[in-house]
């Protein structure tokens, strides 16, 4: 069952923003961008999540009531990588694609140790001052984690997500960045 709700005034609440100069066709760019996002491509590196979600099995991008499965490595340092690793579901309860704007709202599940949702989109911004264009990343995070996760292993899980989140920006910036190279 999914948990949305109004955001609590315990929730944790990231957000970031990340620019892409655009030096070629903004078309090519949100066509990345659109694969990236809503066929969830390239989003994270294996090193950081592993995602299966709905739309993978069916060769499709994501709609809103898929559920995906990640997981997630508790342990990313040398010799521990890989040994113990954390499963969750979140489910698709956004899809935002227009011509300029293409992303996704995810809500956690039960078989999350957190409540709450996040939010990840790209966008092209064609600034009329200087003639650029730009993509931008976005992404918003709102959770608070389950009453079990407490004290150092609280402290613990947030570092985990903030080097997830950061991790994937990177990823995903390079990604496209390097696509844009190539078309």
């Amino acid at each position: 069952m999914v948990r949305l709700s109004p955001r609590q005034s315990d929730w944790k609440v990231m957000s970031y923003r990340e620019v892409i100069p655009l030096h070629d066709n903004k078309d090519v760019a949100m066509s990345c961008a659109r694969r990236a996002l809503l066929r969830f491509e390239k989003v994270f590196p294996p090193s950081v999540a592993v995602v299966t979600g709905d739309w993978q099995t069916s060769n499709r991008e994501m709609q809103v009531g898929d559920r995906f499965v990640q997981r997630v490595d508790l342990l990313p340092f040398g010799i521990f990588k890989g040994f113990l690793g954390q499963r969750c579901v979140d489910e698709v309860v956004h899809i935002y694609d227009s011509e300029d704007k293409c992303g996704f709202t995810v809500a956690t599940t039960d078989q999350h140790d957190e409540i709450g949702e996040h939010t990840a989109w790209i966008r092209c911004d064609d600034n009329q001052e200087n003639t650029t264009k730009e993509l931008i990343l976005e992404s918003i995070s709102a959770s608070t984690f389950k009453s079990h996760v407490f004290g150092p292993g609280l402290l613990y899980a947030r570092w985990l997500q903030n080097r997830a989140d950061t991790l994937g920006r990177e990823y995903l910036r390079a990604n496209i960045e390097h696509e844009l190279r190539e078309s």
